[in-house]
């Protein structure tokens, strides 16, 4: 076993997983200044190298040593083992420091993971308000379709009545007419105007009035909300 460029030594152990990548060797069988020395290489080293042997033949293993160091300080520390002062002070580490900051940094660690779970449920309630504005503006689009749809029904009941009542003067072809029409609350008419017209003359908008007139009261909105005062419609009768 090798840390770094340091002088191998030999360990005593064996492997316990078909992978060949994990084992375990007795290191309290080593001089306990050899232990010593072999804890500050890993503590203090960057990678090792293992060379094992299995059915005769030679095998080696790389693995780094990169983030071990509060992992084998605190195994170390939690064992009480007893050279363990001696190596941090070899090492120059407080570990009554060390500790602290290692507990600064948990603490720290957790407001992370807190404020990433404050985070994540703004998130969430952010992306619910959306999902539930996205489905309020869906059911307005539906309600405002379905009153355009009314509208237009209740406009073609009011062109029928309108029609129905209507003479034809003579010498009119393709009738059409824009009519504005004055109406109160219950549908009666107080005032109807015929803004353009084509397809005849004074006759025909005369006619076109007399026939508005005569379907006073107007058929009952289908809904409170699409009455007006002052109705618009065309009429082209078939």
């Amino acid at each position: 076993f090798r840390v770094d460029k340091n002088i191998p030594v030999d360990l005593k152990g064996r492997l316990f997983s078909n992978s060949h990548k994990a084992g375990f060797s007795y290191l309290d069988k080593l001089d306990p200044e050899l232990q010593k020395d072999l804890l500050s290489q890993l503590i203090s080293g960057s990678g090792y190298i293992v060379r094992y042997y299995k059915y005769g033949e030679t095998l080696t293993r790389k693995g780094s040593l990169r983030g071990s160091k509060p992992r084998i300080l605190k195994v170390l520390s939690r064992c009480k083992y007893e050279h363990f002062d001696s190596i941090t002070e070899q090492l120059g580490l407080n570990y009554s420091e060390y500790s602290k900051e290692q507990e600064i940094a948990k603490v720290k660690a957790v407001e992370t993971a807190e404020e990433s779970s404050q985070l994540a449920t703004a998130k969430a309630a952010a992306d619910k308000a959306r999902r539930k504005a996205a489905e309020a503006r869906a059911k307005r689009n539906s309600q405002l379709q379905a009153l355009q749809q009314e509208k237009v029904r209740y406009i073609g009941s009011i062109h029928q009545r309108v029609e129905r009542k209507w003479i034809r003067p003579n010498n009119t072809d393709n009738v059409s007419c824009v009519v504005r029409a004055r109406q109160i609350p219950g549908g009666e008419i107080i005032d109807v105007q015929v803004v353009s017209c084509s397809g005849g003359g004074a006759e025909l908008e005369r006619s076109v009035e007399r026939a508005v007139l005569k379907s006073s009261p107007l058929p009952p909105v289908p809904d409170p909300r699409l009455f007006d005062r002052v109705l618009e419609f065309v009429f082209s009768p078939q």
